[in-house]
């Protein structure tokens, strides 16, 4: 189990591209959750296998379009800033597995 220190405890944001943070549970030392933050350019697209694993996506500003195999949404999202209002949030189950 990771000891948590002053030290490893804060995660500083990448200074360039997309990903601003990207937090996994081997770097974290724990058991499930990853996290990314992002900047995206309007009209950039990323795409992510979440294999058998749920997907959590929290639209910090702007408004985004997501697709996958569970269905399609758009115009999510809108506030400008993180301080005008409440995130919007999309939600993927796992993927059912085959037995």
């Amino acid at each position: 189990m990771m000891q948590y220190t002053a030290e490893n405890l804060l995660v500083r944001p990448a200074a360039s591209g997309d990903v601003i943070l990207s937090i996994t549970p081997k770097s974290a030392g724990w058991e499930f959750i990853s996290f990314q933050a992002r900047r995206l350019a309007t009209g950039a697209r990323v795409s992510f296998d979440t294999g058998e694993n749920e997907f959590a996506l929290v639209n910090l500003t702007g408004r985004y379009r997501v697709t996958s195999n569970r269905g399609s949404w758009s115009g999510i999202g809108g506030r400008s800033s993180v301080f005008t209002g409440g995130a919007h949030a999309l939600y993927l189950p796992a993927a059912p597995t085959s037995t």
